[in-house]
């Protein structure tokens, strides 16, 4: 009788024939458990990640954005053209204003990105800021513009706030998909 691991064989053959048929189903439910645990703690470090649900946030923001202004003109160039989401005062200069829907408005690609060296497809950035901020002055009014222009706090959102508000864009999106229009007025000045 041989022993091995608190487990009793007749004979070292048999021991080694126990190993050859039960190691490679062990080691591949060792495998699965490391696997599970691993995008668990993926999971929980993504949910507490604020860079990635700052994207994700982001990504739900402009598609809600860019939901009403579906079939409207581009906001600086009065093109009909697919949409993406412009910021009047970009994220870049105005971070407090990054999810502000005052400040987000259907914008073709290439005014979109004129203020991008790589992208600006010919387009001036000083032009397009201009009519942006003309056509906005129609869309709006003047206070809002002069609201947006101006001086704003910084806020420090929490992982939490970023899931709210996302959840919040989310329900405003399927709103709009059933009812064809916003549940309110949003984009109005207080």
């Amino acid at each position: 009788m041989v022993i091995i691991n608190n487990a009793p064989f007749c004979n070292m053959d048999e021991a080694v024939k126990y190993a050859r048929d039960k190691a490679p189903k062990a080691r591949a439910k060792v495998e699965k458990q490391e696997k599970q645990q691993s995008r668990a703690q993926r999971r929980e470090f993504l949910h507490n990640h604020k860079p990635h649900q700052l994207e994700l946030t982001r990504i739900e923001c402009n598609k809600l954005v860019r939901m009403p202004d579906q079939g409207k003109t581009c906001i600086s160039c009065g093109e009909i053209a697919p949409l993406e989401a412009g910021h009047f005062r970009s994220v870049g200069s105005c971070t407090e204003l990054r999810f502000e829907l005052l400040n987000i408005h259907g914008q073709c690609r290439p005014c979109n990105q004129a203020g991008s060296r790589k992208m600006n497809r010919g387009k001036n950035p000083a032009l397009v800021a201009k009519e942006y901020e003309i056509r906005l002055r129609d869309r709006i009014g003047n206070e809002a513009v002069d609201w947006l222009q101006g001086p704003h706090p910084m806020p420090n959102y929490t992982c939490d706030e970023l899931r709210i508000m996302r959840a919040m864009y989310t329900a405003e999106q399927r709103y709009i998909e059933q009812y064809g229009k916003p549940s309110r007025d949003w984009r109005k000045y207080p």
